[in-house]
């Protein structure tokens, strides 16, 4: 059973022991990771920077969390319900559907949506979810990011699917012509805000983190070449590298040392039983990628404020500065207010 930290004595005379147990709270989630979770905090910190690169990097809605759950916020997925959408195809027990607005350099968004029979109580669950492509190694590996979006459930019925359709603001492609009409009037406002902010970013920072992936794929190499276990990846990279030079990455490309070390993440992953026993390859795998994450995270916090602005616009980022901070001040001085109340209340029962 996993818990806190904790000390036991085992008799009067014996010295404390200090058991150290990672909750389960810490543990961070990754899917594609046996047992689902990770549980070292240089693996996780390295696995969540990996995805806010991955977040910049391919323009995405939402954002992973400190337990790495995927979340959109609440205006983002009002405006994804509400947006018309047309449909596509379906494949079993899924509809796959496509945003009839088109965002500019930005494309279409790609939703599919996915039913359920609860036999128990009668009714049918439908979960809208938007899709985003994540890719690695500049598509040699390609992922679907999905998020739920909204949940449409009602009791089994031959106007079922209709109703869902029309809940979630699906249409078929033979109102196309109705769509392009009326595409305009659509509340997308914070969608383009967030493809603006991410792109603008992108911009700013994807050229520095290359230069640390640049500089970190230089270190791993080095050190994979001291160790048994090390020369058996090194030998698979030179086969994988060779697979995709010249093909997806060419040397000069924007994130060819990224995709180089993803690569080489994917390989570690798979010999990840024999990095784990040889501590010294893993202590200092660790150390360069803790190293990879402090530099990367300086680099894209250093220009995220001027990504906010560009993106909002300087009066409107202004304005929510001020309303943010005047907002803050508020609830400080509630809590002040409240913490004078409880003084006094203390003062009288002394």
């Amino acid at each position: 059973m996993e818990q806190d930290n904790i000390s036991k004595t085992a008799t009067a005379d014996a010295p404390k022991v200090q058991l150290k147990v990672q909750q389960k709270d810490d543990r961070y989630a990754r899917v594609d990771t046996q047992g689902g979770y990770l549980y070292n905090s240089s693996e996780i910190n390295y696995y969540k920077q990996t995805q806010a690169i991955d977040v910049m990097d391919n323009l995405m809605l939402g954002d992973f969390n400190k337990k790495g759950s995927y979340i959109i916020n609440s205006g983002i997925n009002t405006e994804l319900l509400n947006m018309r959408k047309v449909y596509q195809y379906s494949f079993g027990s899924t509809t796959f559907c496509q945003s009839a607005t088109d965002f500019g350099d930005y494309g279409k968004l790609d939703f599919a949506i996915k039913l359920k029979n609860n036999k128990a109580n009668g009714t049918t669950s439908a979960t809208l979810q938007v899709l985003e492509t994540i890719d690695r190694a500049n598509g040699y590996y390609q992922n679907t990011n999905s998020a739920n979006v909204a949940v449409y459930t009602a009791k089994e019925s031959n106007t079922y699917v209709v109703d869902m359709l029309k809940y979630f603001n699906v249409v078929s492609k033979k109102e196309d012509g109705l769509i392009a009409r009326d595409k305009n009037e659509e509340e997308i406002n914070l969608i383009l805000a967030r493809k603006n902010y991410e792109n603008t970013l992108k911009r700013a920072v994807m050229p520095l983190i290359d230069q640390r992936y640049k500089s970190l794929l230089g270190k791993r190499l080095k050190m994979l070449s001291k160790y048994d276990a090390g020369k058996d990846i090194l030998t698979d990279y030179a086969k994988e590298s060779y697979k995709i030079n010249g093909w997806f990455v060419k040397e000069g490309m924007p994130g060819y040392y990224r995709h180089l070390n993803q690569v080489l993440d994917g390989l570690v992953d798979i010999h990840s039983a024999d990095v784990l026993q040889n501590v010294a390859l893993k202590a200092s795998w660790n150390k360069e990628n803790d190293r990879f994450v402090a530099e990367c995270q300086k680099d894209i916090s250093m220009q995220q404020t001027n990504a906010l602005k560009t993106s909002m616009g300087a009066q409107m980022y202004d304005q929510s500065k001020k309303a943010s901070t005047a907002q803050k001040s508020e609830v400080e001085g509630s809590v002040a207010q409240q913490k004078n109340v409880q003084n006094n209340t203390e003062e009288q029962v002394l």
